[in-house]
Order: C-alpha cells, then structure tokens, then sequence
C-alpha cells in the first residue's frame, strides 16, 4: 500500500469529501489545516511543508483564497491570490518534493476556460480566458507547479472543476442554497439551461482514484448528470426541504443583464450554460461519478435544522 496523502484545506467541503474517499479505499490521508497547526499558504517556507509531508507518497492541494474570503482582506486583494494561491502552492510542491513525495494533486478551476460555454463543451485544450485576480492566480499556479515538477520530478495532476456542490458550498452554489434557504425566488431561463458540476463525493473519488492509478495530467472533471438551473434548485429545495420558487428571465434579456455591476457574473453563471466534455479525463482514469446530485445534496436537511 502507498504511503500517506497529505490534504491542505481538510476541514473544507471537499477535504473532508477526500479524507472519507481515502479511508473508503485504504488509503491514508493526512489532513493539513490552520485548525490543526498546518502551514500557513501566506508564511509557510518549504522546509516547513517538508516536515508536516514527511512519509507523504501523494499531497492534495485543496487550499485556497476563494473570492469571497478576499473580500473581507484588508490588503490588496491580489496581491494576496498571488501570496496564497501561487506562491503558497508552490512552496508546498517544493516542501512535498523535499520529503521524497511523489504525486502532487492541484484543485484549479474549470473558470479558466470562461464564465459559460457556447456552441461546444469545454476541452483541456481550448484557451484560459477566465477573467478576475482568482482564476488568474489559479492559472500563474498551475505554469509555477509544471515548472517546479520539471525540476524536482514531482509527477503532477491538475484538476479543474466546474462548481463544487454539497453540504457546506461557497461562492455561487452556497448562495443558491442560502436563497432556497431562506424562501428567495431564483432566476432562472425561460429555456432551459445545461450546466455541468461535481458533487464534493464524486471529486473525491475521483481524487483517490487518480493516486491509486497515478494518472497525471490536466483534466476537466464532471457529475454523469447535466442539469438547468431550474433542476438544481428543486434538488437543493428536496434536500432542504423548502420549496423552489423561481422568476423566469426571457432569453431577450438574460444576455443584457450579464452586464449588470456587481451581479452580472453572477447571472451569466446562473442563467447560461456551461458544459464539459470529460473524455479525456474518461480514457486516462478508471473512474465513474457513482453519486447522484440527490445523494451529495442529502445532508442539507441536517443543515437546515440546526
């Protein structure tokens, strides 16, 4: 059996996802956290990852600045997704190659190939137009980490999700829940939209399954299930509880409003489509997404009546 994995960001939604997935298959994980005296992505040195990855065979680099924890920063704000989100991941790689690690496991971000799709899925090989300091800074990440496993011989898989859902969701799925939540209509298309995402369990798998064959490579990823907005939100309001409502937006209008200050990213997300195409993923990994959207979205009901 491999040694150790070692995962940043264990206490977050797919950290805690991944260290089930682990022990599910045999494997042992590692979690690394600020709550456990982890490293620090902002100060930690390399030798300081060397010591906390010692042993590890396989690291998962979950940890992040995520949007919406930015904006409370009193700094500039990238000047911190440089500091944590490049730097930091790369200090870790360096760290994980000097206690003899092996495979290096990077969370990116589908958002690098845009907000939504067109007239064709999302390929590995299309262009990085993803715009804003975050999906910059997972971009300058994933050149730095490429260059520091050339170096050091470090095998590296990259991952790039669409959005992430479960119990415990930020940025745009823990909004939709919270609005579901609290009785807010969603804005949805008057034509049915297409999204592709991935429930923190079927990443997690897909994690553990990635190390346990050591694949590697850049890789989009996805749930087996394709859904509009309309079809999330009524599986967010089974699971929660609450009953969807909605405010249907005309097709007419839908593009206008993307340029709204503030929300238009938002509704672009949420009213466009933005599908995936995974064969590659398919080809190079034995794996198949083995958990329904209901199922991951199931531990809301607990949520809700704390």
């Amino acid at each position: 059996m491999m040694g150790p994995i070692g995962i940043s960001g264990s206490t977050g939604l797919v950290g805690k996802a991944v260290l089930r997935a682990l022990d599910e298959t045999g494997l042992q994980g590692r979690g690394l956290s600020r709550k456990n005296g982890g490293p620090d992505l902002g100060t930690a040195t390399a030798d300081d990852w060397a010591r906390r990855l010692d042993g590890c065979a396989g690291y998962v680099h979950l940890a992040a600045l995520l949007p919406s924890a930015a904006k409370a920063l009193r700094t500039d704000a990238e000047a911190a997704f440089e500091t944590i989100n490049v730097c930091g991941a790369v200090k870790a790689m360096e760290g994980f190659a000097k206690a003899g690690g092996r495979h290096f496991v990077f969370l990116s971000s589908a958002g690098l190939h845009g907000a939504v799709t067109q007239d064709a899925p999302l390929r590995e090989d299309m262009p990085l137009i993803g715009a804003g300091p975050y999906l910059s800074s997972k971009q300058r990440a994933e050149d730095a980490l490429g260059e520091v496993a050339d170096r050091t011989g470090v095998e590296l898989t990259v991952l790039r999700p669409p959005a992430i859902y479960g119990a415990g969701a930020g940025e745009m799925v823990g909004r939709m829940i919270s609005w579901v939540a609290a009785g807010r209509r969603i804005p949805v298309p008057t034509k049915e939209n297409r999204r592709d995402m991935i429930g923190a369990d079927n990443i997690a798998d897909l994690i553990g399954a990635l190390l346990k064959s050591n694949v590697t490579g850049t890789y989009l990823c996805r749930d087996r299930e394709t859904v509009s907005t309309r079809e999330l939100v009524t599986e967010i309001g089974n699971a929660l509880g609450r009953p969807a409502r909605f405010v249907s937006i005309p097709h007419i209008i839908a593009g206008p409003a993307s340029h709204i200050p503030k929300v238009g990213g938002l509704l672009s997300r949420v009213l466009g489509n933005y599908e995936i195409d995974d064969s590659r993923l398919l080809k190079s990994c034995d794996w198949t997404p083995r958990h329904s959207m209901a199922r991951q979205l199931s531990a809301l009901t607990t949520l809700c009546s704390k």
